[in-house]
């Protein structure tokens, strides 16, 4: 299934910033949340958009998150802050 995601911009499927990722700290900006590109191998936890909490497992370098994140969690998260990369 494919689902078009439409930012507050009017662009389609594309981040219109960039920005440092934080664990445990409200990463969106302007209320809107974030996408995330991991440079790292590991696993990722975050809290998404609804609240939910999940971990990634296994995570390769590389791979981007098409979900929209809150927060990454520190406690179950293995790949450094600094090799993941918030897309807003």
């Amino acid at each position: 299934m494919y689902i078009e995601h439409k930012n507050s911009l009017n662009t389609r499927n594309s981040a219109v910033g960039i920005g440092e990722c934080s664990y445990d700290k409200d990463i969106t900006l302007n209320g809107q949340c974030c996408t995330l590109w991991i440079g790292g191998n590991g696993d990722v936890k975050v809290e998404a958009y609804d609240g939910s909490i999940g971990i990634f497992k296994t995570v390769p370098a590389g791979t981007y998150l098409p979900i929209q994140v809150r927060k990454v969690i520190g406690n179950g998260t293995t790949v450094p802050a600094a090799q993941i990369t918030c897309l807003y």
